[in-house]
């Protein structure tokens, strides 16, 4: 059974976009990308776009904190 999340930060990066044309699904239960800016790639995971790199310490903490309230 998947337990694992995968969190990308700089979704727009070209070594990002090469890593996500592997399926990752079959690793990962969940794959989460944060972008700070409009995300241009496939759309097979949850994106955060747009988002301020001054909340990104919060924002992980919310990311795990709900993973792990949910028991996955």
């Amino acid at each position: 059974m998947k337990k694992k999340i995968l969190i990308i930060l700089g979704g727009n990066s070209k070594l990002i976009k090469k890593l996500l044309e592997y399926d990752l699904s079959q690793i990962y239960k969940k794959i989460i990308l944060i972008s700070h800016r409009k995300y241009n790639g496939k759309l097979d995971f949850d994106i955060i776009e747009f988002f301020n790199p001054i909340l990104l310490e919060k924002k992980l903490e919310s990311i795990i904190s709900n993973f792990h309230d949910r028991n996955y």
